[in-house]
């Protein structure tokens, strides 16, 4: 939920307000609560609606939903790809496209890991990844040892990292 408020709210601060998300379908509890998020995020600075694409967690799934946000109107001037591989292929569907990023159309995504490695670097929601990923194996080896399953929570906040491609509207 957090990292989808934070990326509306980062895309507003720029004086963003046709806004697009790129996610994947509701029956992903993350994609879910990322689509919430970027929801709340819009609705708290008085913006009604967003363009929403839903397609797979993936390159080509990014890439097909970035074409299909430039059939809506009106054109978003910001999007967030509510994951790091949907933001990789959104930003190879833009460069085909002729879309300059950011200059034409910023580009938000989740994840940081990879991402300064696309044209131009991402600008990411850094999440705590090793920390879950670390909390997850401990839950799974607990569970194996005959123990009842657990939520556990990480505490450390998700954080913007800023890269080349976020930029105020054009025009």
């Amino acid at each position: 939920f957090e990292t989808g408020r934070l990326a509306a709210t980062c895309l507003i601060s720029k004086g963003h307000k046709f806004l697009g998300f790129l996610g994947e379908s509701d029956t992903l509890d993350t994609a879910k609560r990322r689509r919430a998020g970027f929801a709340s995020g819009c609705s708290s600075a008085k913006i009604d609606s967003f363009v929403d694409v839903v397609g797979p967690y993936t390159k080509e799934g990014g890439y097909n939903s970035f074409l299909n946000i430039l059939k809506k109107k009106p054109l978003p001037t910001a999007i967030f790809a509510s994951n790091l591989l949907v933001g990789i292929g959104a930003v190879a569907a833009a460069a085909e496209q002729g879309i300059s990023i950011p200059s034409q159309m910023s580009i938000i995504s989740l994840e940081n890991e990879y991402a300064q490695y696309t044209s131009p670097p991402l600008t990411t929601i850094d999440t705590p990844l090793e920390k879950m990923g670390s909390k997850s194996v401990d839950a799974i080896k607990s569970i194996l040892d005959g123990n009842e399953p657990r939520n556990f929570l990480i505490s450390d906040p998700p954080k913007v990292v800023i890269r080349r491609s976020l930029a105020v509207p054009p025009g």
